[in-house]
């Protein structure tokens, strides 16, 4: 928790989310609390899944030939997005 207390990520989160989505209606406080309980419940079934992915997928991986394998796919598919990414107008 601490981490993330310091982590700059978050707080751009925070300040976006607190700008941008917080209702006017609502004090700061309920607002907050409001944009928080969403975000929670969208944030947890999410993190819950890949936390469950990683626990499946460690057996497969357990093996180095089919980590190494694995680690190239994800090394070819992060090179795609950056190629594409720097493509775009």
């Amino acid at each position: 928790m601490l981490f993330q207390a310091l982590n700059p990520k978050s707080w751009i989160k925070a300040i976006t989310l607190a700008s941008v989505f917080m209702p006017t209606g609502l004090g700061a406080v309920q607002g907050a609390l409001l944009v928080g309980l969403i975000g929670w419940a969208i944030g947890f079934p999410c993190n819950s899944m890949w936390a469950l992915f990683g626990v499946a997928i460690r057996g497969f991986l357990a093996e180095p030939r089919r980590r190494r394998a694995f680690n190239l796919l994800m090394a070819a598919t992060l090179l795609v997005l950056a190629l594409s990414l720097l493509r775009s107008p």
